[in-house]
């Protein structure tokens, strides 16, 4: 910039000036500059652009693209005429009426050409700190690391700027800043602007600049709706609506990185868990893909138990269905490991009532009876509605999930399906081979 500022008042040109000024794709210079360019520079009536005797005519009145390549085409007859000295005035700030502020960035390629001058308006519009605007956190007391701040004020830092070291730091994104800052309504949150020098962080928004300008300060109600991309959350860096948790993609969740939907816990992809890390629906335990789990690394349904394949489990391990003993990979077994051992067999024979049958296991897994038996549900969903004080108090995120899941006894299960049954359902059980009725009770606490 030094020494290329366009003097005020032109009268008379050195021999190797340029004087540059607006006209009109007519060429009509009749006025202002373009009247002095044709009276005293060599500008040619009827030509609306380019350089004329010992002037250059830009048409600034059909539009400010046609004023942007008029200055491109200008920048380069500069590189191609280095020895002379291209003055610019103010052009298109006259009877085009543009702003300074609209016509001077169009010369921002031009302030490396050094034969190019412009006006001072233009040069201070041009070098002006360009700005950059966030959100900074502070503690209540509207202090950072010590330093006192205040709603709509002005702080310079002195020194070199440094990332995490040196200067003043802020957020573009308002969610960022509760990586450096407890989300606390306590805290105050204000916007700011950064107009100095700046850096950027390589991991997220974070701003450092040598000038900041701080201000107004929000409402802890504008710092929800601001921190969240979704609406009416309580916590922060939501995508979805209504979570007082963080980071959820779901809605309603009051755990953290959901997903899903009215998850207490967190990490769930599933919906209504209380648990953490569920792919599954309304799991209270954890890890689990299936559903109505209340035991943990279930990949099957309404398994109180834990690591069971199968459904309807309260042992673990279990890969069959209706267990509550462990290990057992057949149905309704209160033992252990039932299944056999070092077996080759397609199609064994079905034990029932610890004798060996007639039936087939494939035989059985395609019974009346078995399909009965999937009917029987040892967990309940129980809404949140008609939940009693002391399962809320037992269950304090059951407001999230819109209620929670309670296990029950297999032997309740049995009977709250037996009650249910009609006569014809009931034979189903009752007439199978080797029936037992004081096995059946010790199963299903059911007695006949």
């Amino acid at each position: 910039m030094k020494n290329r500022i366009t003097p005020q008042k032109i009268t008379k040109l050195a021999k190797n000036e340029i004087f540059v000024f607006g006209s009109n794709s007519q060429g009509n210079h009749c006025s202002g500059a373009a009247k002095l360019a044709l009276d005293k520079f060599g500008a040619i009536m009827g030509c609306g652009y380019g350089l004329q005797g010992k002037s250059y005519a830009i048409n600034t009145m059909s539009g400010i693209d046609i004023i942007e390549q008029g200055i491109i085409n200008l920048i380069n007859d500069a590189k191609l005429n280095p020895k002379s000295i291209f003055l610019v005035t103010e052009i298109g700030c006259g009877i085009a009426n543009y702003t300074r502020e609209q016509i001077a960035p169009l010369f921002e390629a031009a302030k490396e050409i050094e034969n190019i001058h412009l006006p001072q308006s233009f040069w201070d519009i041009l070098n002006k700190p360009k700005s950059i605007k966030g959100y900074k956190v502070f503690d209540p007391n509207f202090k950072c690391r010590d330093y006192q701040f205040s709603e709509n004020s002005e702080h310079k830092f002195k020194g070199k700027i440094q990332m995490c070291g040196a200067g003043f730091h802020f957020c573009l994104k308002l969610s960022d800043c509760f990586s450096y800052y407890k989300f606390d309504k306590n805290n105050i949150v204000c916007e700011v602007e950064a107009v100095g020098d700046f850096e950027t962080h390589n991991e997220d928004s974070k701003i450092c600049t040598n000038h900041l300008k701080i201000g107004k300060k929000l409402t802890w109600e504008e710092v929800l709706f601001n921190a969240n991309e979704g609406v009416n959350n309580t916590g922060h860096s939501n995508s979805g609506d209504w979570n007082s948790g963080n980071r959820n993609s779901g809605d309603s969740n009051s755990g953290d990185w959901n997903s899903g939907n009215r998850n207490s816990g967190d990490r769930n992809s599933g919906d209504s868990n209380s648990g953490d890390s569920n792919s599954g629906d309304w799991n209270s335990g954890n890890w689990n893909s299936g559903n109505r789990n209340s035991g943990d690394s279930n990949s099957g349904d309404w398994n109180s138990g834990n690591r069971n394949s199968g459904d309807s489990n309260s042992g673990d391990w279990n890969s069959g269905n209706w267990n509550s003993g462990n290990r057992n990979s057949g149905d309704s077994n209160s033992g252990y490991r039932n299944s056999g051992a070092f077996c080759t067999d397609q199609n064994p024979v079905l034990f029932l009532f610890n004798k060996p049958s007639k039936m087939t296991i494939k035989e059985w897994e395609n019974s009346p009876a078995i399909n009965f038996m999937y009917s029987i549900e040892p967990t309940i969903w129980v809404p949140f509605n008609i939940m009693t004080n002391e399962e809320k108090e037992a269950n304090p995120k059951a407001e999230t999930t819109e209620g929670y899941l309670k296990t029950i006894p297999i032997k309740e299960a049995w009977k709250n399906a037996w009650n249910n049954w009609d006569a014809k359902t009931k034979k189903t059980f009752t007439s199978l081979e080797n029936f037992d009725s004081v096995i059946f009770e010790e199963i299903t606490g059911i007695k006949i």
